[in-house]
């Protein structure tokens, strides 16, 4: 083969590499971003369940103090209720 031959050979092949190697580093740079990308998004769920699963305990111990806070009423309410409309007379000697 003539050296204008090789040129030509090579110069194809140099015509086919260069766009396949191109086609390679943007599926490995947009693989890198695409990995990167789920990284922070899983990050971001990640702390907002923590938020959720905060506020629901903080409802939830609010709740059992509230409902502490009406039992309590209602004993006192019932102890009251007991002592004055079911006490007996002989008992108030």
């Amino acid at each position: 083969m003539t050296p204008t031959e090789w040129a030509g050979i090579i110069g194809a092949f140099a015509m086919v590499l260069g766009p396949v190697t191109a086609v390679l580093v943007a599926v490995i740079r947009l693989r890198a971003e695409n990995t990167r990308q789920h990284n922070e998004n899983r990050a971001a769920v990640d702390a907002k369940f923590d938020e959720v699963r905060d506020d629901l305990r903080n409802v939830n111990k609010a709740f059992d103090k509230r409902m502490d806070k009406l039992e309590d009423s209602v004993v006192d309410a019932i102890d009251r209720h007991e002592s004055v409309h079911h006490r007996r007379w002989w008992r108030s000697f």
